[in-house]
């Protein structure tokens, strides 16, 4: 399952001003998580990569001792996002935030 939240009142609209020159990119947090009777399942999932690959800005983290964790990912094409994180369907729950960094979110909503 992957769910998003894409509502401009929860999060601004927001594109990434930092690759001048290319497609703007935007930033997403996905939290996940797994019952642990699918964790050998979800860990073979996790040693094969989606044909989707999208730009991680770091390696997925584990919550310790715990089966869920956090990614932080930025693409231009929201779809690649989402078939990657299909890829480990039905074991792994995602849901996908778009990310904007406070300063950013200040600008936007200047009142």
């Amino acid at each position: 399952m992957v769910s998003v939240a894409r509502s401009s009142s929860e999060v601004g609209s927001y594109t990434s001003t930092k690759k001048k020159g290319r497609d703007e990119e935007v930033e997403y947090i996905a939290f996940w998580e797994y019952d642990k009777k699918d964790e050998a399942n979800a860990f073979e999932k996790f040693k094969t990569r989606p044909e989707a690959e999208i730009n991680r800005l770091f390696p997925p983290y584990a919550l310790g001792g715990q089966t869920r964790g956090f990614s932080l990912v930025e693409d231009e094409d929201f779809e690649r996002i989402e078939k990657f994180y299909h890829h480990y369907a039905p074991e792994l729950k995602v849901k996908i935030f778009p990310i904007i960094e406070v300063t950013k979110l200040v600008e936007i909503r200047e009142y």
